[in-house]
């Protein structure tokens, strides 16, 4: 029985078997191949921009929903509505406001994520198309505040990171351009499959959201014609008692 990182190690092995396999392709076959990665590369970057701006679309609705919700509920509770009409629609905004605030913790858990595959070393973000490649870029530091103790260093890490990327780009050939295109291909196959996930993540509680809507407007729609039902018996019977004596 094989452990979790016996599997991973064996994986690792077979992956280079097949790298070998593509590096001993014919050379018009690689160049093929090469065009078609570069046109999936920018395909999956495309679809994955579209969803990530639906994504952050919904992230936007959710805050703005919020503080229409809160802003509803503290007009309602100072109003001087009676209690048998304050009390449900209270319950139902809460109930919205919960919704609201679990999409809101569902798209900051989303958007730091920490995807898993980065950890794959030597099988992650290539040096070429994404800074993880790079370890001197990584080093830099991101602290707006603090770029007067940073700066020197960042400056030797963005050299460092220039070095490391022209020396690459020299040593690149068909081979080895072919391979790191088809990893980084694939890493944005796997990018736009999790993107994908976390957007269906959030239209679900889009539509739990909607039907918490469409049930609010139905039980305060019966309130309302309850009340205005009691209204008119009510006054129905003070007039008829009116004329009666």
């Amino acid at each position: 029985m094989y452990t979790d990182e016996e599997k991973i190690s064996n994986l690792h092995e077979k992956i280079k078997k097949s790298i070998e396999e593509i590096v001993s392709l014919k050379p018009k076959v690689k160049e093929e191949k090469l065009r078609n990665v570069k046109e999936m590369i920018t395909f999956y970057t495309n679809s994955t921009n579209q969803i990530e701006e639906r994504r952050i679309r919904i992230g936007e609705l959710s805050w703005q929903s919020l503080v229409i919700l809160l802003t509803a509920a503290s007009l309602l509770i100072l109003s001087n509505f009676l209690l048998i009409i304050k009390i449900p629609i209270v319950i139902i905004i809460i109930f919205l406001v919960v919704v609201q605030v679990l999409k809101i913790r569902e798209y900051f858990a989303q958007s730091t994520y920490d995807y898993p595959f980065k950890r794959n070393k030597g099988f992650n973000n290539n040096w070429k198309w994404f800074y993880y490649g790079n370890d001197s870029v990584t080093k830099i530091s991101e602290n707006p505040f603090n770029l007067e103790k940073t700066e020197i260093s960042d400056n030797y890490y963005y050299l460092e990171g220039l070095k490391f990327f022209l020396d690459s780009y020299k040593n690149e050939d068909n081979n080895t351009e072919l391979v790191d295109g088809l990893q980084q291909l694939f890493l944005l196959q796997v990018h736009n499959y999790y993107k994908n996930r976390f957007y269906l993540r959030l239209l679900e509680l889009e539509r739990i959201w909607y039907k918490g809507v469409f049930i609010s407007i139905i039980v305060i729609s019966v309130i309302v014609l309850f009340l205005l039902g009691f209204s008119y018996f009510y006054f129905f019977d003070i007039f008829n008692f009116l004329l009666t004596h």
